[in-house]
């Protein structure tokens, strides 16, 4: 299969200062190859999805689903893919899930880290280029694509993966064109982004080999429009790739320092359920001294190697680390008893603050080693995988809560209006009681079969795996029990393909996984729990029709989990946790994207869930039972317009249940933009929030409340050359 290079976006406000790190390769590149043609075709691996170079945000080929380049519409699952261009026309959102939620049915942003909610559940797994990732902060400057990969794929992935699904990340790769390109962002708030992207050959071919660099990197410092609330970045990313014969040899590392304010802003609910803005939308209840530091390095290491035309490997080392400091005022969980106490919130009620800080350190060491082998059988298309992964995972932790003292009292209680937060106070002196240290080995085996039973007409995926784990945990206090807690388990996963014709498929799937016990779940007794089974059934129908201009899907699924962990007294000595017995999630998805006419793209989704309920048929918390988005996007090709380009995008999310309080509300967001394109330009104007809505975007409990963002005006531009 052949592959046209296709350039990513990017740029920077102060694209002076990165640039400046790679002028000097940028120079050779472009004096390395006399004429080099604008877009090369080149063999593309069968590990690797093609992108797109048109404005349309379908992509009908996927590499989650099998780990190997697939139509959609011969896979076995609901899998959802969201390009580049989709990620830059929306602007810019914090967190994947905030582009990926416009074009899966069922996602939602959580509203801080990297964790997200699938199919009514916030229990997933994030992986950058098939690896498991940290699910803390992270930045969207480097990803192409992602995938969003519904129900249980542990037999490819390990014991990590959960049930509900995950989030499948891939960064851009060095090209062969000589490309590049600056964007800078700015909105209403005060935010200033920008963003750098180079990439081309480092120099003429030599026996045969040749090479590429590519260099990402961004730099932001975000405002946000309540007192105190920021957001600010950098991101260096320089990659290298050599070609030889069957050989490709990759190289990235990414570095990058995000500072917030503090990961929980600290708002609440009041007796009616509706965020308190008592003083005003842009007060918000934060220290202006509050701030949590995420510094970050990746290093990743990747070759894929030809053995013949029909079977390929893929192997891949990457070392994560994180380095995360929390100085941070977070809302007392004893609110509760003073919000509100005469039936509504007003100046008689006061607040409770603690002092958060917080020092860890992460480390990820992870090796994955993937086959692919394509053949016939009898004139009929086969396809094996199989391969193998061990990670290690060490997390050494130290965190204490101290209550703060207000000015205004003299003791924790803060008047509600106007909190007066202390100076900037000492970092708490973190005691033997709350540091910890954990660590956690996984490895894997697997091996799946696809077989075309009829060629092009009925095709069967079987595969199975055998997955080991070891968690283990210690106290830093006297005497405390080193705990650890292993598990090994086959698992499988089996499936069902029937195309009546091409462009249709009717699906049939069945999954299981499982997860061993963490080193904290231990009953009160030290008695480790049992692991946490899933499994997994889907029953669906797609179609990629009229040359690709209509791709449907509807699913209707199962989740079934047992012995889910609920802890208790977590960063005591004496943490315990129960299992939560049987848990099941049901309902039906249905994803969209037409193109009636050329320029016009609209993407519907909708989730609509029973609900994640336990054996009693009580509501899980954390968890919702319906969302529905509508984008749309139009492209005038001729004309007096020719260039410009409009667009909107609907978000609704269900109510999300906090059991035993109330849930919190739904709400609808409304976003619209405007595109023009001039030659080597883009710009994009976009509002965010037209109609000003006011709701919890996301969140742990009432008193920790993400706010909506107010309407915001934001303008993008991008310099290609």
């Amino acid at each position: 299969m052949k592959k046209t290079p296709v350039i990513s976006l990017g740029s920077s406000i102060v694209s002076a200062f990165l640039s400046a790190a790679i002028l000097p390769a940028s120079l050779s590149a472009q004096t390395a190859r006399s004429g080099g043609a604008e877009e090369e075709t080149i063999v593309m691996s069968r590990f690797e999805v093609s992108s797109k170079t048109d404005r349309s945000y379908n992509l009908t080929t996927a590499t989650a689903g099998l780990k190997t380049r697939q139509e959609l519409i011969d896979i076995p699952g609901s899998i959802q893919i969201v390009p580049r261009n989709l990620i830059e026309d929306l602007g810019n959102f914090p967190y994947p899930s905030d582009f990926a939620k416009y074009i899966s049915s069922g996602l939602s942003s959580f509203g801080g880290n990297n964790l997200f909610y699938m199919r009514g559940e916030r229990l997933t797994r994030t992986f950058k280029n098939g690896v498991e990732y940290f699910p803390s902060i992270d930045d969207d400057v480097t990803t192409e694509t992602m995938e969003v990969v519904k129900g249980a794929q542990a037999v490819l992935f390990g014991t990590r993966p959960v049930t509900q699904g995950m989030l499948l990340r891939t960064t851009k790769v060095p090209l062969y064109s000589r490309k590049g390109s600056v964007r800078a962002l700015v909105d209403s708030n005060g935010m200033l982004r920008g963003e750098l992207d180079l990439t081309g050959p480092l120099d003429r071919e030599i026996g045969g080999a040749r090479a590429a660099y590519r260099f990402v990197g961004a730099q932001q410092e975000g405002k946000f429009y309540q007192d105190d609330i920021f957001d600010n970045r950098t991101v260096l990313s320089p990659s290298f790739q050599l070609d030889w014969k069957d050989t490709t040899v990759r190289l990235r590392y990414e570095y990058s320092k995000i500072e917030t304010s503090g990961l929980f802003p600290n708002n609440f609910l009041d007796q009616d359920n509706q965020l308190s803005y008592i003083a005003g939308r842009k007060q918000g209840y934060k220290a202006p001294w509050s701030l949590s530091t995420f510094t970050k390095h990746e290093v990743e290491g990747t070759v894929t190697h030809r053995i013949t035309s029909n079977f390929e490997s893929k192997l891949q080392v990457a070392f994560f680390s994180e380095r995360r400091y929390d100085h941070d005022s977070r809302s007392n969980n004893n609110n509760n008893t003073l919000l509100g106490a005469n039936g509504m919130v007003d100046s008689s009620d006061y607040i409770q603050f603690n002092l958060l800080t917080l020092h860890q350190m992460q480390k990820m060491f992870s090796v994955v080693n993937d086959y692919i082998s394509v053949f016939d059988v009898a004139g009929r298309q086969q396809q094996t995988n199989f391969g193998w992964a061990a990670s290690s995972v060490a997390d050494q932790q130290g965190l204490v809560f101290t209550p703060l003292i207000s000015p205004e009292t003299g003791t924790t209680r803060f008047n509600i209006i106007n909190p007066v937060f202390p100076a900037n106070p000492a970092d708490a002196i973190i005691p033997g009681t709350a540091n910890t240290i954990q660590r956690r080995s996984a490895a894997n085996i697997y091996v799946q079969h696809q077989a075309h039973i009829i060629q092009d007409r009925l095709i069967a995926t079987a595969g199975g795996s055998w997955s080991w784990s070891s968690n283990t945990s210690h106290l830093d206090v006297v005497n405390a029990a080193h705990k650890e807690s292993k598990g090994d388990k086959g698992v499988y996963k089996v499936g069902l393909v029937y195309k009546p014709r091409a462009d249709l498929s009717f699906f049939a799937s069945q999954a299981t996984n499982f997860a061993p016990a963490g080193a904290d779940d231990r009953d009160p007794n030290g008695i480790p729990l049992p692991p946490t089974l899933g499994k997994v059934q889907e029953l669906g129908v797609k179609t990629v029709t009229l040359n690709g201009r209509v791709t449907a899907s509807m699913v209707w699924f199962r989740n079934d989990a047992k012995n889910l962990p609920v802890r208790f007294n977590l960063g005591q000595p004496n943490v315990y946790a129960l299992a939560a017995g049987s848990v099941r999630t049901e309902g039906m998805e249905y994803d969209l994207n037409v193109r009636p006419i050329d320029g016009w793209t609209v993407i519907a989704t909708l989730f609509d869930g029973r609900g994640t309920h336990d054996q009693t048929g009580a509501t899980l918390v954390r968890t919702y039972r319906k969302t529905w988005s509508l984008l749309t996007k139009y492209d005038f090709t001729d004309g007096a317009l020719k260039g410009f380009g409009i667009g909107a995008n609907l978000f609704h999310m269900g109510a999300t249940y906090q059991r035993p309080l109330p849930a919190f509300p739904d709400y609808d967001v409304y976003n619209i933009f405007a595109t023009y394109t001039h030659k080597e330009w883009n710009f994009n104007l976009g509002i965010n929030n037209v109609f000003d809505e006011d709701y919890a975007a996301g969140g742990n409990s009432r008193f920790v409340v993400y706010p909506s963002t107010p309407r915001t005006f934001s303008l993008t531009a991008k310099y290609n050359f």
